[in-house]
């Protein structure tokens, strides 16, 4: 399933679309509801009430003027669903991008097809043959990963062969894929996979033990620029522990997560987040809709959410519009808790 959103003519329309379409259909569903709430949390009576809308206007003209607009692939995280993401797809569609969102089938918490079919995630299947239950969970999100990656190969295939108005105003030579956790890493490997796509955000979708992404025996480069953003991880002794890790494991895990990063394509970056309020939910709309209004958690899950959508905007301008990026080049005042590295070959 794949939804788009475009710049679209202004609209007489007074009552904008659903925040979740047809969320008032999943919620007759007790398997589609119970999985609706494990996504939205507190806010999912008022997603399915209709009374939480989007800004967005279903099937508005698309917007003539202007020429085509660069491309967005966007991927959920594992269990998400793309209107997690209603806020960042939003703003990236109204500073003149296309947005095309995927709903990667069994990977995300809840997808709705036009025919009405319900399909919930899925856990894949863990491989006997593998002892080790570190390495068997590896190798299955490997797996995953790759068949997400091809997900967004087959889109963007697809829109190069589709001609409607929508795709008339996509410029598909400016395509970047951009994701949020599992989203994120899918998104690195599709980098490696298909060279149509011209630069590519992880939003914390980093794998530990692994690295930045995945190492796939074909050893495929990352020659895009790539934006690693995450949220600064600084596990205690306990904390490790906890996690089954040593402090020498830890440090060989950032040591080959640098080296892979310095060797993706020039004009990448790596942005560490340590806000107090900095989690990895951050990059989505939860923290928001499930703040009390007015709060002070409402104020700070907002201002998280802001600041990660300026940091990836400067990105995608850079690399897809030709425009500065004073927030990563170093010519505009950061906030103390972001930590811009320029990484990439010849940085």
């Amino acid at each position: 399933m794949v939804y788009i959103w475009y710049p679209a003519q202004a609209s007489t329309l007074k009552t904008s679309a659903p925040y979740f379409p047809k969320a008032d259909q999943l919620d007759k569903n007790p398997a589609a509801q119970s999985a609706a709430r494990d996504i939205f949390g507190l806010a999912w009576p008022q997603i399915a009430a209709g009374s939480l809308r989007s800004h967005a206007v279903t099937n508005a003209p698309p917007l003539k003027m202007g020429g085509q607009f660069p491309v967005i692939l966007f991927s959920h995280g594992y269990s998400a669903t793309t209107f997690s993401y209603t806020a960042q797809i939003e703003n990236f569609v109204s500073h003149g991008y296309v947005v095309v969102a995927i709903e990667h089938t069994d990977a995300a918490g809840l997808v709705l097809f036009p025919d009405g079919r319900i399909r919930p995630f899925r856990n894949p299947p863990v491989s006997p043959s593998i002892h080790d239950p570190l390495k068997a969970m590896i190798a299955s999100a490997e797996e995953g990963t790759q068949i997400g990656a091809e997900d967004l190969r087959f889109v963007l295939d697809m829109l190069v062969k589709q001609k409607s108005s929508v795709t008339r105003m996509m410029d598909l030579g400016r395509v970047a894929a951009v994701g949020h956790s599992y989203g994120g890493t899918l998104s690195a490997r599709a980098c490696q996979i298909d060279a149509q796509i011209k630069a590519c955000i992880s939003e914390d979708g980093e794998v530990n033990p692994v690295g930045a992404f995945f190492d796939f025996s074909d050893r495929l480069p990352l020659d895009q620029p790539f934006m690693l953003i995450e949220i600064a991880n600084h596990p205690t002794a306990s904390e490790l522990a906890r996690m089954g890790e040593s402090q020498s494991q830890w440090n060989d895990f950032l040591e080959h997560q640098h080296q892979q990063l310095e060797a993706c394509g020039a004009g990448s970056y790596h942005v560490l987040l340590s806000g107090s309020g900095m989690a990895h939910s951050s990059f989505s709309d939860g923290p928001v809709l499930n703040a009390p209004p007015g709060s002070a958690q409402s104020t700070v899950a907002l201002q998280d959410l802001l600041l990660t959508e300026d940091l990836e905007m400067n990105f995608l301008d850079e690399n897809l519009k030709g425009n500065p990026a004073p927030l990563l080049d170093g010519t505009a005042k950061v906030p103390s808790e972001v930590q811009v590295e320029r990484v990439g070959r010849l940085h």
